[in-house]
């Protein structure tokens, strides 16, 4: 997914709550929408006992997200 707005964050939400995989690609992303997703969609993933890992070294541009199901 390569977000450009916020709004866009609820079906990131909905696809992980299924079970999905989600790769979050935020390098197009304004920075500061960009922070705001990440705070999001890391909220949801604490919430559902999910796992937050890299990708490449710059952690806030490209992250892999995914739940444990």
């Amino acid at each position: 997914k390569e977000p450009v707005q916020f709004d866009e964050a609820q079906n990131i939400a909905d696809d992980l709550l299924l079970g999905k995989a989600v790769i979050l690609n935020i390098e197009s992303c304004d920075p500061e929408i960009a922070a705001k997703l990440v705070d999001f969609i890391g909220g949801v993933i604490y919430a559902i006992g999910g796992d937050i890992q890299k990708i490449t070294d710059d952690t806030l541009r490209q992250m892999k997200l995914w739940t444990q199901k």
